[in-house]
This record gives structure tokens, sequence and C-alpha cells, in this order.
């Protein structure tokens, strides 16, 4: 599980940066973090979180809550991929 430390570690490091936090890029690496461990739980590096997601569903006892905040996860990669491509950088 070597991809999904990367992301993660990538996610604190522009989050933590104390003079110029990168909130959007730090939120894109935890996303694909998750996403990385999907295609290790899925056995297929070509498989998206959804299709994990389809894949497991039945198989595995996902708590609901748990289900449903990573179909939120993928909500809000798309929300954030339209953002960035439409929009100019926004600083919080």
């Amino acid at each position: 599980m070597a991809g999904e430390t990367i992301h993660l570690e990538s996610a604190l490091s522009k989050l933590s940066n104390k003079k110029s936090p990168n909130y959007r890029n730090s939120i894109k690496e935890s996303i694909s973090a998750v996403e990385s461990i999907a295609k290790v739980i899925s056995n297929n590096a070509n498989d998206s979180l959804g299709a994990v997601l389809s894949k497991i569903s039945g198989k595995i006892k996902l708590h609901s809550a748990l289900e449903q905040g990573l179909k939120n996860i993928m909500d809000i990669q798309v929300i954030m991929m339209v953002f960035c491509i439409h929009l100019p950088r926004i600083d919080l």
C-alpha cells in the first residue's frame, strides 16, 4: 500500500503549510488516497471508487454512513474537477 501513503503524506504536507496551505490540492490528494486503497481492495488498478463500491456491495458489510460518505467523496471529486477546470484558483 505505497500509493495511498504517498497521497496521504502529500495531503498532509499541503494542508500543514502554515504560510500558504493548499486546501484544494490537499483534498484532491486525500481523495486519491481513498481511490488508491479502493484499487487494492478490488485488485484492479483501473477501477474507480464507484466501481469498487459496486463490486464489494453485498460481499463486505459496510456501515450505511460509510458507504454514503464514500459516494459523497465521488460527488465532491466531480464537483472539484468542474471548478478546477472552469474557475480561477480560489484561495481560502
